[in-house]
């Protein structure tokens, strides 16, 4: 069973670097600059389309982060609050444990 974990991830991370290597080759033939107008901002930009896309792409790994990441958040603080009552709490034993 062990040894059929190993290989689902040999396996998953073979196909991720297959899958970023591919978008790295697709990125880097798209070289092309291309002109970005923000008419409501009175702005207009050049830039090349990788940088587009990679700026697209971290945009949304960091907002998918934020909305998923409440529950991680929240049960760090808890985890914390917890380690601290834990704490708390051994010292008060610690200290009716020396008082008896």
């Amino acid at each position: 069973m062990n040894l059929l974990k190993k290989l689902f991830k040999i396996i998953r991370n073979l196909i991720a670097l297959t899958l970023l290597i591919l978008l790295v080759i697709f990125m880097v033939n798209n070289r092309q600059i291309i002109d970005i107008d923000f008419t409501f901002f009175n702005f207009s930009a050049q830039m090349r389309i990788f940088t587009l896309m990679i700026s697209c792409f971290s945009l949304g790994v960091i907002t998918t982060f934020l909305i998923f990441s409440q529950k991680f958040i929240r049960n760090f603080f808890n985890r914390i609050h917890d380690q601290h009552k834990i704490k708390k709490l051994q010292k008060q034993l610690q200290a009716q444990q020396n008082f008896s």
